[in-house]
């Protein structure tokens, strides 16, 4: 992603650390490749898949995998405005979060699991929804049919938000054995959202 850090444009994002220690939140200045902000996820494995998106105060979001029985994948905001970072807030669920998150016009971060649960959370990381894909698609007289079969509706990409609210959003079946068997792009309208 791209930001504006004490007037210096920046690319973010979030990166595994080799040495085990958990993912890092970076900026870094665009025209020189210095290091603007750096901040250690610690208890964190890993990042996973997803990038970061950035919302209008400037924060850094960052998706993050989990360990095995802990509440550690999700998301971390992180304000890159000093050089060590600082973990403004968090919202935790035992799920990987492979995507990038989405930010809606309200400021909600919306983002999605592997696991098939969609969530939007607001600029404080506080839950606004949490809904599970499949149950979604089941509800929606265009869908129904096709995705009877559905054992879960696993989630890579980021959810695309249009001007009119509409949530696009693209998953395959998180068995593994039949992910061949479906893969499909939906456009959705998440309620109480």
């Amino acid at each position: 992603g791209i930001a504006t850090i004490g007037g210096k444009t920046c690319i973010v994002g979030v990166v595994s650390d080799v040495s085990g220690y958990g993912p890092k939140v970076y900026a870094m200045d665009s025209a020189t490749g210095e290091a603007v902000s750096t901040y250690r996820v610690e208890d964190s494995p890993a990042m996973d898949n997803g990038s970061v998106a950035v919302t209008s105060e400037g924060y850094i979001v960052a998706t993050l995998n989990f360990s095995n029985g802990q509440s550690n994948g999700g998301i971390v905001l992180v304000n890159p405005t000093s050089p060590e970072g600082k973990k403004v807030a968090e919202y935790r669920v035992q799920e990987k979060v492979s995507c990038t998150p989405a930010i809606d016009a309200a400021g909600n971060i919306h983002f999605a699991t592997e696991s098939g649960n969609y969530y939007v959370v607001d600029k404080d990381c506080k839950l606004v929804v949490k809904k599970k894909l499949k149950e979604m698609l089941l509800a929606d007289d265009r869908y129904k049919e096709a995705f009877a079969n559905l054992d879960a509706a696993k989630v890579w990409s980021s959810p695309v938000i249009g001007d009119d609210g509409k949530i696009y959003l693209q998953f395959t079946n998180n068995d593994a054995a039949k992910k061949r068997e479906f893969g499909a792009i939906v456009c959705m309208q998440i309620p109480e959202c």
